[in-house]
Formats: structure tokens, C-alpha cells, sequence
């Protein structure tokens, strides 16, 4: 079996059967992976949490389309990782405590 890293399908099917196979990519992103396959090629995506969507809807005459694009990166999990977190030989600097005559609460602070 060879691995691709893109497979392209188009072709015209009866509702039913797009219906189905909207129902198998639904479940499929659920499970946070999704294989197309044709053939004796594949190609297996590994959907992030967050996910985004481009969805056009057009009308002419007598024809109708529906475009629906979905991306994502997969840069979250390397996020995630790196959040909140360091090391180094230098303690951090503590903020200097207030003097005894102020009491707390009533210094000003810039929240940005």
C-alpha cells in the first residue's frame, strides 16, 4: 500500500450515498482521525481541536453550490507543552512588597 500525501475526488453521487459518507467524515473528526482512502491510496489527517471552517452557499439560475473547507494546524499539542513553563539558573524577580503605611488594594495597576 503506498501512502500520497494528497488524493483529490470528484465525481457526481446521489445524496443518499454523500449523506453517508458526510456521516463517516463527522464521526471521523470526532475521533480525531480521518482516512481517505481510494484504492491502494491514502491519506490520514489527524484533526486538532480547533478547527477552521470556511462554509459558502451560492445560488444562480439553476444551479446551486455548497463549498465546505475545514483546516487546522497542528501546532496546539507544541503549544501546550511550552505554556507556562521554564528553566533557568536565575530565580525570578519578586515584586517589592508594600510599604507598612499603604494598605493593599489601594495602589494602582495597569492591566494590559
Amino acid at each position: 500500500m503506498s501512502m500520497k500525501n494528497e488524493i483529490a475526488i470528484k465525481g457526481t453521487m446521489n445524496s443518499d450515498n454523500l449523506a453517508d459518507i458526510l456521516q463517516d467524515l463527522a464521526n471521523s473528526i470526532r475521533d480525531k482521525k480521518v482516512c481517505i482512502e481510494r484504492g491502494s491510496e491514502f491519506v490520514t489527517l489527524n484533526p486538532s481541536v480547533n478547527i477552521e471552517v470556511e462554509i459558502e452557499a451560492r445560488k444562480k439560475k439553476d444551479k446551486e453550490k455548497l463549498s465546505i473547507e475545514l483546516s487546522w494546524r497542528q501546532v496546539e499539542k507544541i503549544e501546550e507543552e511550552e505554556e507556562g513553563f521554564s528553566i533557568s539558573s536565575s530565580e525570578p524577580e519578586m515584586e517589592a512588597p508594600l510599604p507598612a503605611n499603604e494598605p493593599a488594594g489601594t495602589e494602582e495597576s495597569t492591566q494590559v
